[in-house]
């Protein structure tokens, strides 16, 4: 079966100028994925995610100057055993080796979606959660900590998905769009 490439994103890594590197998600069937990180010279690192995907964004996510790949799947974890939307972050190690940064088995509330984003010029994790209403859903805000996202903020609690998604697909979010609190169980 030939490999059908989904590129979703075309992307210059810092390299210190030796070669131009892409990261793609490379998709064989639904529950069948790639990231990987290939240079023109014809080097080529993979690794597999063997569950569906719903998201697949860049972005230097921890600060080191080079690029993160944010990819969202649907799977079970050792710590939580339910089939569930999930946020993985892997880097590239050496412009040419992908490794896991964070493979997240929850945030605060149920996962629904989430974005790469920029807020008030610093990196962070926008997403649509689950709220305790029924079919309410909440938008936080997260940056990476060490090892692993770190609540920040609500950005909003209590509205319907709609508004959630058109929000997360929106313009940039300033502090001042932004609910401090701590995150419920």
């Amino acid at each position: 079966m030939p490999l059908l490439v989904l590129l979703l994103a075309l992307i210059r890594l810092p390299d210190g100028g030796h070669t131009e590197d892409t990261l793609r998600l490379v998709t064989v069937a639904d529950t069948l994925h790639y990231v990987q990180v290939a240079d023109y010279a014809g080097r080529v690192e993979r690794w597999p995610l063997p569950y569906p995907v719903y998201r697949f964004q860049t972005g230097d996510i921890n600060g080191d100057g080079r690029t993160d790949v944010l990819v969202g799947v649907i799977k079970s974890t050792r710590y939580d055993p339910q089939v569930a939307r999930r946020l993985f972050i892997f880097k590239v190690y050496k412009d040419r080796y992908i490794r896991p940064l964070w493979m997240g088995s929850r945030l605060s509330h149920p996962l629904v979606d989430f974005r790469f984003a920029h807020i008030d010029g610093q990196p962070r994790v926008l997403t649509i959660e689950r709220d305790t209403t029924p079919e309410r859903y909440l938008m936080a805000v997260y940056r990476w900590r060490s090892f692993g996202l770190d609540f920040v903020a609500y950005h909003a609690r209590g509205i319907p998905l709609d508004e959630a998604r058109q929000r997360l697909e929106g313009a940039p979010i300033s502090s001042g769009q932004t609910h401090q609190g701590r995150p419920s169980p």
